[in-house]
Order: C-alpha cells, then sequence, then structure tokens
C-alpha cells in the first residue's frame, strides 16, 4: 500500500522509517482527513484518523493537524488493497474532488 501511494500525485506517505508495521499513515492533498475517512466508509472501507493531539511533536514537525491511517493485516489481500487504492485515487480526480470542496 505505501509504494502504491508513493506512487500516487497529491498522497504523502508518512511512516517512512526503517522498521515498518502495518499501519499505514497518509495524507491526500487538499482533502481534511476526517472526509476521507468519510468518503471511504461509504464504499466500505475501513480507516481511521489520528490527530495531532496524539503525536504532537510528529504532527508539528510534519506541519500536520490530522493523518489517515490505514491498518493492513497478513489477511488483507492484494485486490482489497488495489480496491482501497482506486477507491483513494477517486478522491483526488477533478470530477469528485469539485464536489468535495
Amino acid at each position: 500500500m505505501r509504494s502504491r501511494l508513493s506512487e500516487i500525485d497529491g498522497f504523502s506517505v508518512y511512516d517512512i522509517g526503517d522498521q515498518k508495521c502495518g499501519i499505514v499513515t497518509f495524507s491526500v492533498s487538499g482533502i481534511d482527513s476526517a472526509l476521507v475517512k468519510t468518503k471511504l466508509a461509504e464504499k466500505l472501507i475501513n480507516v481511521s484518523v489520528g490527530l495531532a493531539k496524539s503525536t504532537p511533536f510528529y504532527m508539528e514537525k510534519q506541519q500536520l493537524t490530522s493523518i489517515v491511517r490505514a491498518s493492513v493485516h497478513y489477511y488483507n489481500t492484494e485486490e482489497e488493497i488495489k480496491t482501497m487504492t482506486t477507491a483513494l485515487t477517486g478522491l483526488i480526480t477533478p470530477n469528485i474532488s469539485s464536489q468535495v470542496s
């Protein structure tokens, strides 16, 4: 998921440490994280939102107020990851972005 999101303009992936876990944190340019969560929930895709008050040092350093957190597990399939990245890509297309604004 990290590599797919990193390849798409408009997405920023933040969990870039040496050791990675199943939590993928990212933001979508110009779209509030809570709205990203809502739009994905409409497609039955569950994510959470991390707020700046949860990790103030890191979020301030990255100049973020919130991020989207996707928890990917061993039982998630490549197809599910593709479905999620396709849904996320749909958020930044001009047609849908104009509805979001």
